[in-house]
């Protein structure tokens, strides 16, 4: 199987999607390869969300930015760095929602694998269907498989999100896929509870989850 590292420099690599004028980038400007926390083992928990933020947020995006750029370059140590990097934006800089969450399901950063169906932000947040899987079946599909987590927890609409469910369902390895409601869905705070809990309880059910990325 390809290694995290080669998969992640293939990613920050290809511009596929960006060969003609339909997309534009945005925010970091290159492919965001999945975040690995320092403490991750094989079997925990992998965090997918559809896409990342479009924003430059004021410049605090900088630090993976050059990470990214020295990876890209050759150095190989730099995907640790930018792995850091986005460990440490994550309690200054992430939407307080998401962070919620977070703590909700007693998922800790530094114990589980960050990522999204499209590694590339765009312009005004556009991600055809045309575009996610494009990126899916290059990347993000590979680097879930590299990683192996024994939990997957699909975080978005269902309208996007059932068909990536289907095709990780279909590649096997025994692992728990959970589909998630987006962060910033409009329910209100009864149904987040009632989504939190039922993902906690799934996640106390996987058969290849330890506990090892559980909050003690």
């Amino acid at each position: 199987m390809t290694s995290a590292l080669a998969l992640a420099r293939a990613a920050v690599a290809c511009s596929s999607c960006f060969t003609t004028e339909r997309l534009t980038r945005a925010g970091i400007g290159m492919a965001q390869p999945f975040s690995v926390g320092a403490n991750y083992k094989p079997g925990g928990v992998a965090l997918v969300s559809i896409n990342p933020g479009a924003a430059k947020d004021g410049g605090y995006k900088e630090a993976r930015k050059h990470a990214l750029d020295r990876f890209s370059a050759g150095v190989d140590s730099a995907l640790t760095d930018y792995w850091a990097a986005l460990a440490t934006d994550a309690e200054r800089f992430w939407n307080p929602k998401y962070l919620a969450r977070l703590r909700r399901l007693e998922l800790m950063v530094d114990r589980i694998v960050v990522g999204n169906i499209a590694l590339c932000a765009t312009a005004n947040n556009t991600y055809p269907k045309w575009m996610l899987r494009n990126c899916w079946s290059r990347h993000s599909q590979l680097m879930i498989e590299a990683l192996d987590p024994g939990t997957v927890i699909l975080m978005g609409g269902s309208t996007v999100m059932h068909e990536f469910e289907l095709a990780l369902a279909a590649t096997g390895g025994g692992r728990q896929i959970i589909r998630m409601a987006h962060f910033a869905h409009r329910e209100g705070h009864a149904y987040e509870n009632v989504e939190c809990e039922r993902v906690r309880m799934l996640l106390a059910r996987s058969p290849r989850y330890k506990g090892s990325n559980l909050q003690c």
